[in-house]
């Protein structure tokens, strides 16, 4: 009888440490479960982190954010498991490809799915985008140990929105020269008022000079150099205290390509006097507009190989949706050239690979000849000046027009008055950066 009671108070101890045990080893199993879970979920984010993003920078690379053949706009849709690196014509597909490179969309336990749009994310409430992707990752992960309590799968999933959206900075005003003396040079009285900021990359201690009872009126002037970076000598000044030692600012064109032409459609041109309509070509040798000449310029881009782009005193020009590419050799180079007592209105394209770029210099050239742009309030300019390595001679504009410049130079001598409006939009002059980035 005794012997019994103490059989069966073993078996009820061997009862109690089994299901201890398997409890013990349940939970541990469910630790582990739930972090090898967690490890998935890690991974499905980046795999979609990486597919938006490589969605929204293979639209931008495409030169587009509007749907269309290779930028794709699409409700969530299922990756392919078949995409051929070799033959993406998608940026959709780049998406997916990058999904599967992180490791989803492999197996029939992954799915991968890609949403795109344009305006306002489906995802993401209050952001908005030119162009949009959203990447959906869901993975099924069988249990380990969790198994014996009935938990047989978890599911890990995540989602990213990657957009690309645009501004329009703060600075239209940029002086490239790396280590010139008195890059930006305003004397002898010079009122020059910019709506938008200036940035100075040259290093050199007197980088800014405004002296001689000039004045630069600026929201902010940055400057590279330092100690002091710039001089207002002799009543010369400055409205904002200068920052300087600053980081060199980029070439906001510096990635605009060249045109490309051929041959001479004019050698030497010049107006002549009279009433004329001017077409886009190749004017090697120079254009000049003088004679008391009235010239409509007609959409498009001219190439002026060589010699000068000139208007002269008492001339007449008008262009809409027009691109001057000054090029040629350092021997040849002649710049453009805009004396007083003319009335000229030129504006920049609203669109395509040349959009806001009313000058546009060769960027190989490294000639001394300087741009002289001195045609003052009876010149009006709508669209960037671009001079990336050559010295610009400056006095244009008024707060009364709604004519919207931009200016990039090497070096810029404020010749005379003048008076930079900002342009807001972007539109008029360009100055649209584009930026892609994970929006969630």
């Amino acid at each position: 009888m005794h012997a019994d009671r103490q059989i069966y108070r073993k078996g009820q101890a061997l009862v109690s440490i089994t299901a201890t045990i398997t409890l013990l080893l349940g939970a541990m199993g469910l630790v582990i479960d739930i972090g090898y879970g967690r490890y998935e979920q890690q991974k499905a984010q980046s795999a979609v982190e990486a597919a938006a993003m490589a969605g929204v920078e293979a639209a931008d690379a495409y030169g587009t954010t509007s749907c269309g053949t290779n930028v794709v706009c699409q409700s969530a849709t299922a990756c392919s498991t078949s995409i051929n690196p070799a033959n993406i014509t998608t940026n959709i597909q780049n998406a997916c490809l990058y999904g599967q490179a992180n490791g989803f969309g492999l197996n029939a336990n992954q799915t991968m799915t890609i949403a795109s749009g344009t305006g306002t994310p489906t995802t993401v409430t209050g952001a908005t985008a030119l162009y949009w992707v959203t990447a959906t990752a869901s993975t099924t992960n069988n249990t380990l140990f969790s198994y014996l309590m009935g938990y047989h799968t978890t599911t890990s999933t995540a989602q990213a929105t990657a957009g690309v959206s645009q501004y329009v900075p703060a600075t239209c005003v940029f002086v490239l020269d790396p280590t010139g003396q008195n890059a930006i040079d305003a004397s002898n009285d010079v009122q020059v008022s910019s709506e938008c900021g200036m940035a100075v990359n040259s290093n050199n201690s007197d980088a800014v000079s405004v002296v001689g009872s000039a004045r630069l009126n600026v929201p902010s002037l940055s400057i590279v150099g330092s100690s002091p970076g710039y001089e207002t000598n002799n009543n010369g000044s400055i409205s904002v205290t200068p920052a300087t030692g600053v980081a060199s600012s980029a070439d906001p064109f510096a990635s605009l390509p060249s045109p490309s032409y051929s041959g001479c459609n004019y050698n030497n041109y010049s107006s002549g006097y009279g009433t004329f309509t001017l077409s886009p070509g190749v004017y090697c040798g120079g254009l000049s507009i003088n004679n008391g000449a009235k010239v409509t310029f007609s959409p498009g881009t001219y190439i002026i190989n060589g010699g000068s782009l000139t208007f002269a005193g008492g001339t007449t020009s008008t262009g809409t949706g027009v691109t001057f590419y000054l090029t040629g050799t350092n021997a040849n180079f002649g710049g453009v050239q805009i004396g007083n007592g003319i009335t000229t209105t030129l504006t920049a394209p609203t669109s395509g690979t040349y959009q806001g770029i009313l000058f546009d210099q060769d960027r190989t050239i490294t000639s001394s000849v300087q741009e002289s742009i001195e045609g003052g309030a009876t010149m009006q300019l709508g669209g960037t000046l671009y001079f990336p390595t050559t010295t610009v001679n400056y006095a244009n504009g008024t707060n009364t027009t709604n004519y919207y410049t931009a200016l990039v130079a090497k070096d810029i001598v404020f010749a005379g008055g003048a008076y930079i409006k900002y342009d807001s939009t972007g539109q008029t002059t360009g100055m649209l950066v584009k930026t892609a980035a994970l929006l969630q």
